[in-house]
């Protein structure tokens, strides 16, 4: 009972006021029921200033045609009949002034309401294409969850060394799986050394710090083979040749260094070598970044130039070395 006399009194006083509009506003805001409306009044005092008064009017009780007088309180004094005070009739001319105005703010107010309808029947339009868009999304990321679940299944056996479940895979695919896993391990195992050794610079540790990361880059190229032969199986359904990614070496050739199979596969491993040393000196990185961020002139550019300069040197021989293989294979 409490709100609702505190609603009548508050109400009532503000008719009975200038009808500051903010004010009303902010009533309509604490004992207004419709949503639509305290989205509308708030800085609209132009054209919603009678609308206002009208709903405020309609808590408390009040017929249109009361908002637009001011709302004695029910106590107030009224003069006896044998009092001098009498009140002036209003003459025709001022009632149907009176009825006009009360015929055009009816009218704006029907324009409201189709407008409120108007927005109403947007809303529900709108309501129904989100809801299509919204369970087609869903559709989409029930399936997209399936993917990701699979592929992290297999992500974190590879990452973990675990076994890698075969799935639907080709063959090739699952023995790339399983060398990734592999070289993976081996890597991680290998940077641990890295770590471990002796930051002092004396030639032991540098020995041993170059054949560590030699060992890293080389595994890291073979990685980058098996990633993009996997990935275009994934993103395109093309299989990899399996000769060409696990060459097989006759007798002669297995402990042959030349053999044209091992060449290919050292060849790959280089080029993807020499990219990971060149992209250090340019952006620090592995990778090529959007903007260069160069190595500044330091022991470790020095050396990182050393191993591309000794690195091309050995691919320049390979290149060779397959040229050459080439011609001799040709018929003359």
């Amino acid at each position: 009972m409490g709100l609702i006399k505190n609603q009548q009194i508050e109400i009532t006083n503000w008719l009975n006021s200038d009808r500051n509009y903010d004010d009303g506003v902010f009533l309509y805001q604490k004992y207004g029921k419709n949503p639509v409306l305290k989205r509308l009044f708030p800085g609209r005092e132009k054209f919603q200033a009678e609308k206002l008064a009208y709903e405020l009017g309609k808590l408390i009780g009040l017929g249109f045609n009361q908002t637009l007088e001011s709302q004695e309180p029910d106590n107030k004094q009224v003069p006896d009949s044998g009092s001098d005070e009498t009140t002036p009739n209003p003459t025709n001319t001022q009632l149907t002034d009176k009825a006009e105005t009360f015929a055009d703010k009816a009218e704006s107010f029907a324009e409201d309401a189709e407008d409120f309808a108007n927005a109403a029947e947007e809303h529900k339009n709108s309501a129904e294409e989100f809801s299509e868009e919204a369970k087609q999304a869903a559709n989409e990321t029930k399936e997209f969850a399936d993917k990701a679940k699979a592929a992290a299944e297999t992500l974190g056996a590879m990452t973990a060394g675990d076994p890698v479940p075969a799935g639907n895979y080709p063959p090739v695919i699952n023995r790339i799986i399983a060398e990734f896993s592999r070289l993976y391990n081996e890597r991680g195992m290998l940077k641990k050394q890295e770590n471990d050794t002796p930051d002092e610079n004396t030639p032991e540790n540098i020995e041993t710090r170059r054949k560590i990361i030699e060992k890293i880059e080389s595994i890291s190229a073979r990685m980058d083979i098996l990633y993009a032969a996997k990935k275009a199986y994934l993103e395109k359904d093309i299989v990899p040749d399996e000769k060409e990614l696990y060459p097989v070496p006759n007798q002669q050739a297995a402990s042959d260094p030349t053999d044209s199979g091992q060449l290919i596969i050292k060849r790959n491993n280089l080029r993807s070598s020499i990219t990971r040393a060149k992209n250090q000196l340019e952006y620090q990185s592995q990778k090529k970044a959007d903007k260069p961020n160069p190595m500044p002139d330091c022991p470790k550019r020095r050396e990182l130039e050393v191993r591309i300069a000794e690195k091309e040197k050995e691919l320049a021989e390979i290149e060779a070395k397959l040229n050459d293989a080439d011609r001799s294979e040709k018929p003359e």
